[in-house]
């Protein structure tokens, strides 16, 4: 009944709006004009100047509603504003937790955005750990209208990164009868967390350092005492001179190195002015400086090391000192306290070192044989003259780059540098320097290396120049080619034939002998067989001695062919040759001392590195060619035993006669691999090399 009865009385409610309103004012017009009939016109003007002012009263109030309405509406954009762009989030929900409104600050915390924010529920975006407060919250809300908070984590959003946020939320009643709308208010708590956890951690190391400084404060007085003592004993024993000075330069304090240094008597200094211990053309400096340093900020400095600074002794001589000056307030009162130190010794070491390092520069530059220093990336130093002379170049174009630029062979370089960089001490290596004009300086290297511990400073290298020494060795090698060619020629042509004659008469024996005594004959022919073997070595001896007949052209891939068979037939090795090139060598001298360089190296692996496998190779490279012997054997020594490595430097002098490098190494799998390259080894004998 109380329903039909409010809404009965709301029915009966006369309508609002414009139209209405009119309809009413022209009803209530209507009935005025029939009540006004028949009344006189002095009766009628005071209704009508009432009526007139009613109207004015009307248009203010009309104006002023217009004024208002105008504020409302820019009360509402700003408050519109306000709610959206506020620091803190602001939302709308059922009772349930849908939310109905949102700013965009409480979406950019949810990490979404705000229309697809409106009708989800909040709990979608709380974290699983947050979960059962936030129901719990929520659950709250519904039995009270009391404001509530509570601190929960979010879900990282798409475009949100979590974090933990204080909701503040009520419960009002709606515009509907008997609803009611979840008002909630966020707050980032993020940085606030952080800052909590901080000042937690502040307040736990203030405690901590209260403990501290309490115990401190308990040993003060001790430590005090303590310190005082051993401030006593550092001045009264401290090597260097200690003085400090009033601010008007009086000394205050002075300790027994200083009255040492100075000549004065143990505490006649105190109260006598600095000037005591300045010379006195430097007084005034200064006393200038000591202004300037007076009203800096700088509370301590160090004395110029370039600009002389002096002392004055008791006997009026004058003596080189190095000062650290210190500005400080001791009760109310400044003091300046300097450490002074005695260095005429030290200058003396010093103008002593100057002068060594200008006699070893000297040395180093006037040196007869080349000196050179390299880096360990293998750029040059320091060069001396004598090197400059060998390179025919000038300082600015070798220092700072690499030295294998200037050599001919500048995998042999490489080689070295490795060598040094392993600890080891290169010496008599044989390198082609290449001059200006593309000529070559021929020269024996020794280098070592400066070590800081494990770390490479720099190579020494000791350069010197042999290129007339090679003439001298290529007619050594002209000549020993000779005799191995002539005692080939008599174990051929002599012995040879000798033993072949002692083959024929023990035939001629043993045939004899065959109807006298059976056992005698068949010695004889035992004789006959061991000589045939003795020449036959003889033979083979010869045919290693002497040299084939052509090397130059194709024949040095023949004569090479021909060595790898006779190795295998008369050693009883494995031996192989290989080669990738057809070209002809068109200087005789270059197969030549190829030819016996890969004899000797294949006579090392034999005899020295007992292998089983020998590989020889033959290999053009543009205008180069390479030739290398590889053997599975002992591989080399390192370091080479005293008495051994001639053959090896007789490679190198072949090497060096034909432009050419030799390099020895062990092999990875075992073994060694001598490598010889000649460059230019396709030109004819009569061009430059």
């Amino acid at each position: 009944m109380a329903k039909k009865k409010k809404s009965g009385s709301a029915s009966s409610r006369p309508p609002t709006g414009p139209n209405a309103l009119r309809a009413r004012a022209e009803a209530q017009l209507l009935a005025a004009s029939a009540a006004l009939a028949g009344r006189s016109i002095s009766e009628l003007k005071p209704l009508l100047h009432e009526l007139q002012v009613h109207q004015v009263e009307l248009e203010m109030q009309n104006e002023e509603l217009r004024r208002t309405q105008v504020e409302l509406a820019h009360a509402r954009d700003e408050f519109a504003d306000l709610y959206d762009y506020a620091p803190v989030g602001y939302l709308s929900l059922s009772p349930k937790g849908v939310i109905h409104q949102a700013n965009r600050t409480a979406a950019r915390l949810f990490g979404v955005e705000r229309e697809r924010l409106i009708g989800t529920p909040i709990f979608r975006y709380a974290a699983r750990s947050s979960q059962d407060a936030l129901f719990l919250h929520s659950r709250a809300l519904t039995n009270a209208e009391s404001t509530r908070s509570i601190e929960i984590v979010l879900r990282p959003g798409p475009a949100g990164k979590g974090g933990t946020v204080e909701l503040q939320s009520c419960l009002r009643p709606a515009a509907s009868a008997g609803k009611h709308v979840w008002r909630a208010v966020l707050v980032d708590a993020t940085a606030r967390r952080k800052a909590e956890d901080g000042w937690r951690q502040l307040n736990l190391e203030l405690e901590s350092r209260v403990i501290e400084r309490t115990a401190a404060l308990d040993r003060s007085v001790e430590s005090a005492r303590e310190s005082e003592a051993r401030l006593a004993e550092i001045l009264d024993t401290a090597m260097d001179a200690i003085v400090s000075v009033d601010e008007r330069q009086r000394i205050v304090l002075v300790n027994p190195a200083a009255e040492r240094m100075f000549g004065h008597p143990a505490g006649s200094l105190i109260g006598r002015p600095l000037d005591v211990l300045i010379p006195a053309g430097q007084r005034r400096a200064h006393r200038a400086h000591v202004r300037r340093f007076e009203g800096g900020t700088t509370a301590h400095r160090t004395v110029d090391p370039v600009r002389p600074v002096t002392g004055l002794r008791a006997d009026g001589t004058e003596f080189p000192i190095e000062a650290s000056i210190a500005r400080s307030n001791v009760r109310g009162r400044v003091v300046f306290t300097a450490i002074l130190r005695d260095v005429s010794l030290r200058r003396l070491a010093e103008a002593t070192l100057l002068q060594n390092e200008k006699t070893l520069t000297d040395f180093f530059v006037e040196a007869p044989i080349g000196l050179l220093w390299v880096d360990p990336d293998g750029r040059i130093e320091r060069i001396n003259r004598a090197q400059l002379v060998m390179m025919d170049r000038v300082n600015e174009e070798i220092v700072g780059r690499p030295i294998a630029e200037f050599h001919a062979h500048p995998e042999v370089i490489a080689h070295l540098l490795e060598r040094v960089r392993r600890h080891e001490t290169v010496s008599n290596v044989r390198i082609q320097i290449e001059r200006r004009d593309r000529t070559l300086c021929h020269a024996l290297v020794d280098a070592n290396g400066v070590w800081d511990d494990d770390r490479l400073i720099r190579s020494r290298w000791f350069v010197r120049d042999i290129t007339e020494r090679m003439g001298l060795e290529r007619e050594i090698l002209a000549i020993a080619e000779g005799e191995r060619e002539r005692i080939g020629h008599e174990l051929h042509d002599g012995l040879c034939q000798e033993l072949l004659g002692i083959e024929f008469k023990c035939e001629s024996l043993a045939r004899d002998l065959e109807s006298v005594s059976p056992a005698a004959a068949g010695q004889a022919r035992e004789v006959a067989a061991g000589v045939r073997n003795t020449m036959e070595q003889g033979r083979e001896l010869a045919r290693g001695l002497a040299l084939p007949s052509v090397v130059a052209g194709q024949g040095l891939v023949e004569s090479l062919a021909a060595l790898a068979e006779r190795t295998h037939r008369v050693f009883h090795r494995e031996c192989a040759f290989q080669t990738e090139t057809t070209r002809p060598i068109l200087d005789p001298a270059v197969g030549t001392h190829l030819y016996r360089i890969a004899q000797e190296a294949v006579g090392n692996a034999i005899r020295h590195g007992r292998a089983t496998r020998i590989e020889i190779h033959l290999t053009a490279r543009d205008e180069d060619l390479v030739l290398g012997v590889e053997d599975d054997g002992h591989g080399i020594p390192d370091p080479l035993p005293k008495g051994r490595g001639l053959g090896l430097r007789i490679m190198q002098y072949r090497a060096g006669t034909i432009n050419g490098s030799v390099v020895v190494q062990r092999r990875a799998t075992g073994g060694t691999a001598v490598v010889c390259t000649v460059k230019h080894a396709f030109v004819e004998p009569s061009s430059p090399r």
